[in-house]
Formats: C-alpha cells, sequence, structure tokens
C-alpha cells in the first residue's frame, strides 16, 4: 500500500497528479495551517510574451492560525474569477487543445461556480483532473480522518490508519523529513521520494518554462498526452 499525502493546491503542476498515478491513496492535507503567498492559494501560467504570471485565488482576512479546510474566499473583487478566464484565454487560446482544457477550468472558474471555501474549489478542479486522466487512487481529506498530531508526527498517523507500507512524498519534503525516517521504519513505512522528470512540450510562443500551473500543459498537450506523462507512460518515467 503506497500513500502520497499533499495541501490541495490551487491549479497544481503536473507534477502532483503524478504523484496521485503513483499512489493507491492520496490524503489532501486540509487539516494543517493555511500559508500565505503559497501553492495553496495560487499558481503560475505562462504568457505569450514567455515571461511569468501568477493567478490568485483572494482570501479573506483569517487568523493565522486557521486550517486550510476553513480558509474562505474574499467576496472581493468580485469578478477575479472571471478576470483568471480572461488571463489564461489571452496567453492560452492559440494553444492546440484550448477548447480541451477550458471545460476544465471552468468547472471551478466559471461563472456558475459558487464556491466559498478555498479547500473546495482546489479540491474539486483536482478530482476533475485526476477523473479526465483516468486515475485510479482513492482521494481522502485528512480533516475526515480520525488523525491528529503535527507535521511529520501528522503523516506518519496518516500512513498507519490506512496500513501503507510507503509513504511516496515530493522531493523538496526530504529537507525535514529524513530526520524522522527511523520514526516511519520503525513502524513498518518506507519513505520513498518522487522522482519525475517534467515533459518538455511545444508552448505557444517561443522557448519553454517548465513547472507551470497543469491547465498550461493540458492546452498545450491534451488531456490525453498529459495523462501519459504524468502516469510515465511512453516517457521513460
Amino acid at each position: 500500500m503506497t500513500i502520497a499525502i499533499s495541501q490541495p493546491t490551487f491549479l497544481p503542476w503536473l507534477g502532483y497528479f503524478n504523484l496521485i498515478a503513483k499512489a493507491d491513496v492520496f490524503v489532501f492535507l486540509d487539516s494543517v495551517q493555511f500559508e500565505k503567498q503559497s501553492w495553496q492559494s495560487r499558481n503560475r501560467m505562462r504568457t505569450t510574451q514567455g515571461d511569468v504570471q501568477w493567478l490568485s485565488v483572494p482570501i479573506s482576512d483569517q487568523s493565522l492560525n486557521t486550517p486550510i479546510r476553513e480558509i474562505r474566499i474574499a467576496p472581493n473583487p468580485p469578478g477575479w474569477r472571471r478576470k483568471q478566464v480572461k488571463t489564461i484565454e489571452q496567453h492560452l487560446s492559440k494553444a492546440p487543445f484550448f477548447k480541451e482544457s477550458e471545460v476544465l477550468y471552468q468547472s471551478i472558474l466559471g461563472n456558475s461556480t459558487t464556491h466559498t471555501l478555498l479547500a473546495d474549489l482546489n479540491i474539486q478542479f483536482i478530482q476533475e483532473i485526476v477523473q479526465a486522466f483516468r486515475l485510479k487512487t482513492l482521494l481522502v481529506r485528512s480533516s475526515d480522518l480520525p488523525v491528529s498530531g503535527a507535521r511529520a508526527e501528522l503523516l506518519l498517523n496518516v500512513c498507519q490508519h490506512f496500513k501503507a507500507t510507503t509513504y511516496l512524498s515530493n522531493a523538496g519534503s526530504s529537507v525535514y523529513l529524513e530526520a524522522y525516517r527511523p520514526d516511519f521504519e520503525g513502524a513498518g513505512v518506507n519513505i520513498v521520494y518522487q522522482d519525475w522528470l517534467h515533459p518538455e512540450y511545444k508552448q505557444t510562443g517561443v522557448g519553454f518554462v517548465s513547472h507551470l500551473s497543469c491547465i498550461d500543459a493540458l492546452a498545450n498537450m491534451g488531456v490525453e498526452e498529459a495523462a501519459m506523462a504524468v502516469k510515465g507512460v511512453g516517457y521513460g518515467l
């Protein structure tokens, strides 16, 4: 049993879905403290000029210790969704699979969306991409589990709840996670780090910018090829 755990991020990069694809269970870590100016509420896209622009969700003022699951989307500015859609259209409308990608992000940015909580918005989009990629991983929220603890202790408790034998983590977490490896191994859980090479594909404009929101890959590669890249099929990953 392999488990991966990560905070629900806004319009995640392709590597987020590789983490999901490689796990039997993926847990949205929505019970931990929200971090301002993090991937939880913003992500990057490439402009037609080749530079990078941020897409952000406006967040209501809340106490610093508010968990992600309780973070509210600010009512102002009221047109932020429409503005984001126009920005995406401006820079990706000429991409070969733009119409295909448009259907996916409209689910959370379209006129009919009514999300008031950031986690709900993020998780709905991720779930729809997982379905589009035909991934079979079980998706669960940490706030729905009978577990507690802080940082590595919480992660280990989640692993133990599912009787996981492998914890698949993003490579950046090794900075602090290695110190707790003896605790994980003592509980029968092996820590493995994600090893995934981001595919380089043709983008609108000159050059290539990696690690953008998956919206860019979906518009330029299409759902089928992006899914293959995430699963490692045909990419030697």
